[in-house]
């Protein structure tokens, strides 16, 4: 014999309350309810553009998520042939930030951009020994630099994998206080 817990007793009562509200409203929201009306085509759109605002931005345990990049990013953004890009940043303490950035152009001439870029922007380039960035080439490529400005740091890495030929591009970025 099951028994029945004070919980699974309250959890049961719940279904049974809001259920047929749910079915209600369900019906109601697809026109079944009399007395609706279809949403015009520029309500439908007003709708779409707040659901789609929605998924593409949001807050989370201290950070901030979008998928557009801010006009104030401390670093070079590259743009060309971009299909993708995601951007998330702190909202509390230390200031950090990382931007992804999806291009079909190659890792290598991404990487080479980057360099020159943030180096004609003063910050100091580092970037690690050819022979421990082509170490990967087998499944991909993988170029990594760092870079230094004031009390501003960041790691850039560009990489493709054999799977995933487009380049994503990693920006680390993080202000020392």
């Amino acid at each position: 014999m099951q028994t029945i817990t004070k919980l699974d007793l309250s959890i049961k009562l719940k279904v049974l309350i809001f259920v047929p509200f749910f079915a209600i409203a369900v019906a109601s929201h697809r026109g079944l309810a009399q007395g609706h009306t279809e949403p015009t085509p520029a309500e439908k759109q007003k709708i779409d553009d707040a659901r789609t605002a929605k998924r593409d931005s949001f807050k989370i345990a201290g950070v901030h998520h979008t998928v557009k990049l801010p006009s104030n990013f401390p670093l070079p953004v590259y743009s060309s042939n971009v299909f993708d890009t995601n951007f998330s940043n702190s909202i509390k303490g230390t200031p950090v930030a990382q931007a992804i950035i999806m291009t079909k152009d190659p890792a290598k001439t991404v990487f080479d951009w980057y360099k020159t870029q943030c180096a004609s922007s003063g910050w100091q380039v580092r970037t690690p020994k050819q022979s421990a960035m082509s170490a990967k080439e087998k499944s991909g490529q993988l170029f990594i630099m760092n870079a230094l400005k004031g009390e501003q740091q960041s790691t850039v890495m560009c990489t493709t994998t054999a799977k995933h030929p487009n380049t994503v591009i990693s920006i680390t970025w993080m202000k020392h206080k």
